[in-house]
């Protein structure tokens, strides 16, 4: 229950993060430099707060090596699949912004799309985890990939101006 909602509160800082230079464009016409200002005072305050969160023997953390982790084959597996997972979200991140400029013709709605997709991961995070829950890990993921593949197999009939479309995509692909 906690996770769900500690990855809710991550999407929506995300969602937060995603749409604050067009906001801090409101207030100067530099709103990334004043976002990276933010973002690093932010860091710094992040900082102090957990600064009690780090404690320990010194030593004993340094001499563990890195690669002393590759040695285990359940982590080589859970960095495999990270590795597996990030590609195609890192890559469908970056054509969601052209497909949003080039095939609907729709620059300027990258953002409010974005945030949409956003905001309904972060809603919808706390049911997958009490789905999860509920049928097992393993279901609830394959029920979520399937969502996500039959949204986004809807985004190949949209063209010029199909942004009311692409929005309910962006919802459901978000939700899944």
């Amino acid at each position: 229950q906690l996770a769900s909602w500690r990855e809710a509160g991550s999407l929506i800082g995300i969602s937060v993060a995603a749409v604050a230079p067009v906001a801090l464009a409101l207030l100067t016409d530099q709103p990334f430099a004043l976002f990276a200002a933010l973002f690093a005072g932010l860091g710094v305050v992040a900082l102090w707060a957990m600064r009690g969160e780090w404690t320990g023997d010194a030593a004993q953390t340094a001499s563990v090596s890195p690669l002393s982790a590759l040695s285990d084959p359940m982590t080589r597996r859970l960095l495999l699949l990270a590795l597996v997972n990030a590609a195609p979200v890192a890559v469908t991140s970056t054509l969601f912004l052209f497909f949003v400029e080039s095939r609907l013709q729709a620059p300027g709605l990258e953002g409010p799309l974005l945030l949409l997709f956003f905001a309904a991961a972060a809603v919808t995070a706390p049911l997958w985890g009490k789905l999860a829950a509920r049928v097992g890990a393993k279901p609830a993921l394959l029920a979520g990939m399937g969502l996500a593949v039959i949204s986004f197999a809807f985004a190949l009939r949209l063209g010029a101006g199909d942004t009311l479309g692409f929005a309910v995509i962006s919802a459901a692909s978000g939700a899944a």
